[in-house]
């Protein structure tokens, strides 16, 4: 199995998903702020590039900014709770030198600062909860707990949005190779099908099917065959563009769309994935490896994606036939 699959799917866990319910963090930096009777609360995302406020409760009289990117150099509060990561506490920072350079503290006038890491399901910090005060504080245990709570519903609600976006993953990809699965490249081609229509683009399609992958299972055993799937996917990976789609429908036939392309390019792709594939297999000294293929060449938008497909397949098949019959 190639590692980068969980790799890949793991890039969904401790990021800020886009459909997440800001209101739902919003009420509860309000009721915060009330509990704290602080005129600055704030979820702050950190990060080596900076320090953001996602999610803000302020008082009108304070000066702040909504949104602006506070760059990781800069000595502010959240900054030593995410390299720490740990709780920061300060009562009065006009007490400690070490906040003389903090805008926080010189431009926007708080002196108060309570701040706890939320962590992504991955375990790094993620952002920052925090309390910001114009005057020194006292809090007591109490209010601790209760941001602490606040960080909890957060980070669970964190962890389910990304578990949803990497189940989404997981379920369109294929676990040996990372390619999307069937269920992906159809999902994918035919979102870019519709785009093809709309703009009358030229694209292509190709059907590929390795050849004497049971040889290979049979004389090496079924995890160099695995092997030899996996740097076939490979190949297609390095010598296809961003924008192509690659997908492998099971065993050891693999689907490539390619949109905005013409014959002549189709056919230096091949060659390079052929090049690629074959060197693999000379430093392996697997023995009569490589493929067949149908390609498809289409201006026009296709009746459905799966006749496509199957007249793709079956030019894949005529190939294989004349290959055998020699």
């Amino acid at each position: 199995m190639d590692k980068n699959y969980f790799e890949l799917a793991d890039q969904y866990i401790g990021v800020l998903p886009e459909d997440i319910d800001m209101n739902l963090w919003k009420n509860l930096l309000e009721s915060m702020a009330r509990l704290l009777n602080s005129p600055a609360v704030g979820i702050i995302r950190t990060s080596k590039e900076g320090f953001k406020n996602v999610a803000m409760s302020v008082s009108e009289d304070i000066n702040c900014t909504p949104g602006l990117l506070i760059p990781y150099e800069t000595n502010v509060f959240c900054k030593h709770v995410y390299e720490n990561d740990e709780t920061l506490y300060v009562q009065d920072a006009s007490q400690e030198r070490r906040w003389e350079d903090n805008p926080e503290v010189t431009k926007c006038g708080f002196v108060s600062y309570l701040g706890i890491p939320i962590h992504a399901p991955n375990g790094n910090v993620y952002a920052t909860l925090c309390a910001l005060d114009t005057k020194p504080t006292e809090y007591s245990e109490d209010y601790f707990k209760f941001m602490d709570s606040i960080r909890a519903i957060v980070e669970k609600e964190l962890t389910c949005l990304s578990l949803i976006h990497q189940c989404h993953f997981l379920s369109e990809h294929d676990e040996l190779t990372s390619l999307f699965n069937r269920r992906g490249f159809y999902s994918r081609v035919e979102y870019l099908l519709s785009i093809t229509r709309r703009y009358e683009q030229s694209s292509a399609l190709v059907y590929f099917d390795l050849d004497n992958l049971k040889t290979v299972n049979d004389q090496y055993g079924h995890d160099k065959g695995d092997e030899l799937i996996a740097s076939f996917s490979k190949a297609l990976a390095q010598q296809c563009r961003a924008e192509d789609v690659i997908g492998r429908l099971g065993g050891d036939e693999f689907i490539l769309y390619c949109r905005n392309i013409n014959q002549e390019n189709l056919e230096q792709l091949l060659v390079r994935i052929q090049s690629a594939f074959f060197e693999f297999a000379n430093v392996h000294d697997f023995n009569q490896v490589g493929f067949s293929h149908g390609a498809l060449y289409f201006s026009q938008q296709p009746d459905s994606l799966e006749n496509l497909i199957i007249e793709a397949d079956e030019l894949m098949y005529q190939e294989k036939m004349r290959k055998k019959a020699k």
